[in-house]
């Protein structure tokens, strides 16, 4: 039986989509690099006029440095939201308890994981250490002293809980807390991890969700497909 041409559009369509997303990840990368090679040099001289002997050359240097730092971690945090746009997820029962524990030592966290070890979901693990390793950098990064990781009881799809007690998000980004620019918790932010959190965990058939943010801290909610532990 022939496809049908709706069909074949829609085909299509899908195909020259995957091959625009793939053609922008590596262009991302390299204006990634060409922007950080560019960057070297004026770097460089800020680095060397920060031991300048006249009070005012150094701090105009630091301001330089400061600038350049935070256009270098803008151009990063652009260049891994390119890259981590999920595609050929292989998802499998996972212990969620090792998922939190793998994100907390790849983002270099220290977290309270009060997920029960008997709490399986189904996921890609690799891409959701990612995601949750990015809702605790943001957490960090927005001045959370403590961070903790738990389980919330309900029906249907698994749901994780990432607390933290930091100042909370701006009222700004509380109205569109995943939107790709502008979103994150830390003045200067680039405002991506956020959105990459969400993307992977709604690839893996879940979502995000902010619950509630405010001056003695934030939480938001992650779920995931549930599953049976199988060994």
């Amino acid at each position: 039986m022939s496809a049908l041409p709706g069909d074949e559009n829609a085909q299509a369509e899908a195909l020259w989509r995957a091959a625009r997303l793939a053609a922008l990840v590596v262009a991302a990368g390299q204006l990634g690099h060409d922007l950080r090679g560019a960057l070297s040099p004026a770097l460089l001289m800020g680095e060397r006029l920060q031991s300048h002997a006249d009070p005012a050359v150094r701090r105009a240097a630091d301001s330089v440095v400061r600038a350049i730092d935070r256009a270098s971690d803008l151009v990063r945090a652009m260049v891994e939201y390119a890259r981590e746009t999920p595609t050929g997820l292989h998802r499998e029962p996972l212990s969620l308890h090792a998922a939190v524990a793998r994100a907390a030592a790849e983002a270099g966290i220290a977290v309270a994981n009060e997920v029960d070890e008997t709490l399986w979901a189904e996921a890609d693990g690799g891409s959701l250490a990612r995601a949750l390793a990015h809702l605790l950098r943001n957490a960090a990064a927005a001045g959370a002293g403590r961070i903790r990781v738990s389980a919330a009881a309900q029906p249907g799809p698994v749901a994780v809980l990432i607390e933290d007690d930091g100042p909370g998000l701006p009222e700004l980004v509380q109205r569109h807390p995943f939107r790709p620019a502008g979103a994150g918790g830390r003045p200067g932010g680039a405002g991506l991890g956020l959105a990459t959190a969400r993307e992977i965990l709604r690839a893996n058939g879940g979502d995000l969700t902010l619950e509630a943010t405010g001056p003695t801290g934030t939480c938001f909610r992650a779920t995931l497909p549930r599953a049976r532990r199988t060994g």
